[in-house]
């Protein structure tokens, strides 16, 4: 099979083409994962309030608080914007393609 020499202009529309794509498959996963960037940052914060005991008298796993710190612990925001800047963050790393 021989290949074919394709021109400069084909290379770009080639790639301006599979940079669309990309953008809207990442686009459309940013905004089904913002959806779930409250549950997916608390699933990040969750191993700073709690840790997983295992014991042999009960088989179950158990959630134990951490003593340092409360169950009312939470994080602080510096600035105004930096709450949602945080979901921003976290829904486009939770979101993005794989292939990316």
């Amino acid at each position: 099979m021989q290949a074919e020499k394709m021109p400069l202009t084909e290379h770009m529309g080639e790639l301006r083409k599979r940079i669309i794509i990309s953008l809207l498959a990442l686009s459309v996963t940013f905004i089904a994962a913002f959806n779930f960037s409250e549950k997916i940052f608390w699933g990040i914060v969750f191993p700073l309030k709690y840790s997983v005991a295992f014991s042999l008298k009960n088989p179950f796993i158990n959630i134990v608080p951490h003593e340092k710190l409360s169950q009312e612990t939470r994080l602080v925001s510096l600035a105004p914007a930096e709450a949602f800047r945080m979901h921003i963050k976290v829904s486009f790393i939770a979101g993005r393609p794989r292939y990316l």
